[in-house]
């Protein structure tokens, strides 16, 4: 008779791999990122704004009767005539360049948001990324298997190096 055992360690994660196995299934810095490029492309949309427009319109036009001139001089015995113009079917065309010269700072004002609108966005993927870390302290160390004591002093040490201020009992805070 052969007995087989099989014998299972398991190991807890450190914090390091913790934060990391977190932030590879979050999605919230995912959000952010696209959050970030959307904002750019609302930048060089802004400046695209300084730049000339080209417009252009085209038509075809059909007519019942052709286009024609029609005389009759009164006091004259001569029959009245039509000298044809135009052809019944003919297209017509417009271009357009039109440019700003003068917007009273709007063009300037929404290109100044748009970048300032970047910046916002690119903290909040910061935000993100420190938002899932204290997500993942609050479980790692106030989990059942943590004393208080141990999950304060990994709290508090997590708070200082990401500079911020943090208390056992209160709200984090920048």
């Amino acid at each position: 008779m052969v007995l087989f055992t099989a014998s299972s360690q398991t190991k807890a994660e450190s914090l390091n791999e913790a934060w990391s196995i977190a932030l590879s299934v979050d999605n919230r810095r995912e959000a952010s990122r696209y959050q970030t490029e959307a904002a750019r492309w609302q930048h060089t949309a802004a400046r695209r704004a300084y730049s000339p427009k080209l417009t252009n319109v085209t038509s075809y036009n059909f007519l019942s009767d052709s286009p024609a001139l029609k005389t009759s001089i009164p006091g004259v015995p001569l029959p009245s005539f039509a000298t044809p113009v135009a052809q019944d079917e003919f297209a017509v065309t417009s271009t357009m360049v039109t440019m700003p010269l003068y917007t009273g700072g709007q063009i300037k004002y929404a290109v100044d948001a748009a970048a300032s609108q970047i910046s916002a966005e690119e903290h909040g993927k910061t935000q993100a990324t420190l938002d899932i870390k204290i997500d993942v302290v609050t479980a790692y160390t106030w989990g059942g298997e943590r004393s208080r004591k141990t999950g304060l002093a990994l709290f508090w040490t997590i708070c200082s190096i990401d500079g911020r201020f943090c208390g056992p009992d209160t709200a984090v805070r920048s």
